[in-house]
């Protein structure tokens, strides 16, 4: 029997405790033997907690069980994540995390010590957002010569790209912090994409934020109907309630250049 342990169990922790065991007969046929999560490595009370009887506060007790071969990483950082997945991989067990700063920032590290020991060091899930990319890499291209690899990311790039595209914004615009978005009442979806993204640097204004443009930036918006999106001149409309008092005196704060061909950008 393989016995493992599960260090930390907040959502993702969870998820893969409740995985473990609702999937137990499927991870039996797979492993070739039964797979039991010996520990629990949480320091929260745990006392209403299903797996109560399996948490531990202190991990010198999975560094020291012998019977321990695998433990799953799911804390996150590069704090306690780091110390002790390489304290296991020291150890003599294997780890796996989906922990893409431990990986970026320390596994060029954890790796020569997972090879060092004889262990295995697997973090598939730390990219593409899970997407099975590493294993058909290493096993199904053994005999290609890799010059480079281009991608998105992970779903947080495919979102800011996105919005680029769809919104014809610029990278530093989707990068705003959420609680800025939050104070302002966040983007006005059904806007065509000219007006929502001037909408929302005129709440930006409104709110106190200071938005700023370079005028030697010309920006060229291509964009189809979005669902539910309103037509143009209903779409002047709802700018001019919203903010006539502000563009009356033609202040529009945004860069001139953001225009259509199709239309004259202008609201009075």
């Amino acid at each position: 029997m393989k016995k493992a342990a599960l260090l930390g169990c907040g959502v993702v922790g969870g998820g893969v405790a409740a995985i473990m065991q609702e999937n137990a007969a499927y991870l039996e046929t797979s492993v070739g033997e039964p797979v039991e999560l010996k520990y629990i490595l949480e320091l929260r009370d745990c006392s209403g907690e299903p797996w109560a009887n399996k948490a531990v506060k202190d991990f010198s007790v999975i560094e020291s069980d012998p019977e321990i071969s695998v433990v799953a990483e799911c804390i996150g950082g590069v704090g306690v994540a780091y110390d002790f997945v390489k304290r296991a991989l020291l150890a003599g067990k294997s780890a796996v995390t989906s922990n893409k700063q431990l990986i970026a920032e320390k596994g060029l590290e954890l790796l020569s010590i997972a090879k060092e020991k004889g262990v295995f060091l697997l973090f598939e899930a730390s990219v593409g957002g899970g997407i099975p990319l590493l294993r058909p890499v290493m096993n199904a291209l053994t005999a290609d010569r890799l010059e480079s690899v281009t991608g998105i990311l992970n779903g947080t790039t495919n979102y800011i790209l996105t919005r680029m595209d769809a919104d014809g914004v610029s990278f530093d615009c989707v990068l705003i912090r959420r609680d800025a978005l939050e104070l302002t009442g966040g983007i006005m979806d059904m806007l065509p994409s000219i007006y929502c993204d001037m909408d929302i640097c005129l709440q930006f204004k409104h709110s106190g934020f200071k938005v700023v443009v370079d005028p030697r930036v010309c920006v060229e918006v291509r964009s189809s109907r979005a669902p539910g999106e309103v037509e143009e001149n209903r779409a002047r409309l709802i700018m001019r309630e919203r903010w006539g008092e502000v563009l009356k005196d033609g202040g529009i704060f945004y860069n001139p250049n953001f225009k259509r061909d199709s239309a004259r950008f202008e609201l009075l």
